[in-house]
């Protein structure tokens, strides 16, 4: 989704454009997740008490956040940059960057629209629902710094109020908070819309295209050999989400990016109806109602980059969600779905000319806000490649954030 977005953003501006997917665009993450544009819901993943809690989780497949034993020795050095940027400091730098980063995402969408890029948008808000009154407080005290950056302040809700909202829930959820602003798409159409309008204005999309090397130069990336052929432009974007760290290393950069695995199911014409996105606060799951369909999805597993749909994970998901419920969730059909989400080891998207290149430009690592900061990054990008500048402080994402003697 951020390489759609970006190629749309420059062929806006006029440039040409040609997008090399090793795939078909948006058939990776960006096609089954759960579609949230949710500004006030910007944080980092690495937060105080993940630590603590991964570790109890650990032996556990059906928490909100899974670390596949087998994995650790490969993930180790990831794991030991990320756990140590789960302390209040570090959370408090990366919240404050992603809620400045994501202040105009909304109003992107809204432009979107505007400019007639047709996919199934949705603006009736996200409700989040809880079980528990304590886990409810903690949240209500995590959401109000939003406040503080111009978002719309959370509303909270009763019992009752959330059960006239949404009849399908149980008496087991206690209250709840109304994030009246936020919208949700759903993903796979949003990336039809954007690679079409790139073709139409002109611009090449090279699907099932695998990118073997990179030609550098003097600090200068020439061409990339692909299995199509070679390819030779002015300016290079890479954006190729988990996959981004392979990639990088064919130009001699680090990029300490894994997989964060996420699962999702979605049925078609469900016999239940929901009104709006669901957050589920203890489990940390949520649900998203599409034109003719419903989709569930949660969960944080580090297993690597791999694409293994684990029946157990999804088992996770479905009880996460149903234990919300009055009823179970069924329809006629379900596809379940498993994506690998780009994360980073400080939880903040890397944006920005790469270190020791005049022409290679990196946008990645967005974890869980790649499709709400989608049309906010192609932006961004798009004035930075074309302008050499942006009106937002790049500081916090800067690709050479990762340097040992960089110093915050």
């Amino acid at each position: 989704m951020i390489g759609l977005a970006v190629g749309y953003h420059l062929s806006k501006q006029g440039a040409a454009v040609q997008v090399i997917d090793a795939g078909d665009p948006g058939m990776a993450c960006s096609l089954g997740n759960l579609g949230w544009l949710c500004p006030s819901l910007s944080e980092p993943v690495p937060a105080p008490g993940v630590v603590s809690m991964s570790l109890r989780w650990l032996l556990h497949g059906d928490g909100p956040l899974y670390i596949r034993p087998s994995a650790v020795p490969q993930l180790l050095p990831w794991l030991v940059q990320f756990w140590r940027h789960c302390s209040p400091p570090d959370y408090a730098y990366g919240r404050d960057a992603l809620m400045a980063l994501s202040r105009s995402s909304l109003s992107a969408f809204d432009t979107l629209a505007q400019d007639g890029v047709d996919c199934e948008l949705h603006r009736q808000g996200l409700l989040l629902v809880f079980a528990d009154r304590q886990e409810m407080r903690r949240r209500w005290e995590e959401l109000a710094p939003a406040a503080d950056f111009g978002y719309v302040a959370a509303q909270a809700l009763t019992q009752a109020e959330v059960l006239d909202l949404e009849p399908a829930l149980s008496s087991r959820v206690i209250g709840g908070m109304m994030l009246p602003g936020e919208y949700h798409v759903r993903a796979d159409t949003l990336s039809r819309a954007l690679a079409q309008r790139i073709i139409d204005r002109g611009g090449l999309i090279s699907a099932r295209t695998q990118v073997a090397d990179v030609e550098v130069q003097g600090g200068s990336v020439r061409s990339l050999m692909t299995s199509s052929g070679q390819i030779q432009a002015d300016a290079y974007v890479l954006a190729a989400g988990a996959w981004s760290a392979a990639l990088a290393r064919k130009v001699g950069y680090h990029l300490p990016v894994t997989a964060g695995k996420g699962y999702s199911v979605t049925i078609d014409a469900p016999r239940v109806r929901f009104h709006r996105p669901l957050y589920f606060g203890e489990t940390r799951a949520g649900l998203s109602p599409y034109v003719g369909s419903v989709r569930i999805g949660g969960t944080m597993e580090l297993s690597g980059i791999n694409s293994r749909l684990d029946l157990t994970r999804v088992a996770a998901v479905r009880r996460a969600v149903r234990s919300y419920l009055g009823d179970d969730l069924e329809g006629e059909a379900e596809a379940e779905w498993v994506g690998l989400r780009p994360m980073t080891a400080d939880g903040l998207p890397v944006l920005g000319l790469v270190p020791g290149h005049d022409n290679f430009y990196v946008a990645t690592g967005h974890a869980m806000m790649g499709i709400s900061l989608s049309q906010v990054t192609g932006a961004l990008m798009a004035r930075l490649i074309l302008g050499g500048s942006t009106d937002l402080d790049l500081t916090p994402f800067s690709p050479a954030r990762f340097s040992p003697r960089r110093a915050r």
